[in-house]
């Protein structure tokens, strides 16, 4: 919230959004490689804010679900981790 204050009108440039949405989508995947659930929500949930139809983004909130404990965040993965 006081990064989105802090940009103001320019909030909506294109670079800017993508930057916005690759930090949420990293700090969801973060939080629920640790299983902080609720913070991967929150994180996943203010992704989904800037780009609403981003696939990897709405696997990874529907996987996180309600359940508890960290979930395998392998395949939301932009390059393999091995």
């Amino acid at each position: 919230a006081r990064i989105d204050a802090a940009l103001g009108p320019d909030r909506g440039d294109p670079e800017t959004r993508a930057q916005i949405l690759w930090r949420r989508f990293h700090e969801a995947l973060y939080f629920a490689s640790f299983g902080d659930r609720e913070e991967a929500i929150a994180a996943a949930d203010a992704a989904l804010a800037v780009d609403p139809v981003a696939r990897e983004l709405v696997l990874l909130r529907a996987a996180l679900g309600t359940g508890r404990g960290p979930i395998d965040v392998r395949p939301f993965g932009i390059m393999p981790l091995d």
